[in-house]
């Protein structure tokens, strides 16, 4: 399972990668990119895992530590937007609800959102802010996968 808390949970969670990438394929020129991913969440520690878990498996990833930085990213680069966005309701200044608020007002084609929180009501903020799916702390690297390839794969707004 995905745990926070020092270097130890690097190791938990990275000791649950796949040997075989999920969702890439390898050509000449590597590995092809399974999608862009924008991370948003306020624990550095978090951020690093994810980083760390995600690219190995072929997902072009960023990351923000709260949503001003996060919703600047998106209007800067308006035209090369993520393919899902994983966001923790619990941010400094502007929270996940405020962020999801904001980044539909964006001018720009909307990525599907993937709440990640161990917030016991997530689940009901998640139809509230049309988010596409809620994935509980701690979770493993497996299950990221499968709800990343899920919400990609539905329609974008």
């Amino acid at each position: 399972a995905f745990a926070t808390g020092g270097r130890g949970a690097a190791a938990r969670f990275l000791s649950q990668a796949p040997t075989q990438p999920h969702g890439t394929t390898a050509g000449r020129g590597g590995v092809r990119s399974a999608g862009r991913v924008l991370v948003v969440d306020d624990d550095p520690a978090i951020l690093e895992l994810l980083d760390a878990g995600l690219r190995p498996e072929g997902y072009a990833v960023e990351t923000a530590p709260d949503a001003g930085t996060a919703l600047d990213r998106l209007w800067a680069a308006w035209d090369a937007q993520p393919d899902v966005i994983l966001l923790d309701l619990r941010l400094p200044a502007v929270d996940g609800k405020a962020f999801a608020e904001l980044y539909r007002a964006l001018p720009v084609r909307h990525a599907p959102l993937v709440l990640l929180s161990g917030l016991p009501e997530a689940a009901d903020v998640a139809p509230e802010i049309g988010a596409r799916d809620v994935l509980r702390k701690p979770f493993a690297l497996d299950e990221l996968l499968e709800r990343l390839r899920r919400a990609a794969q539905a329609p974008a707004s």
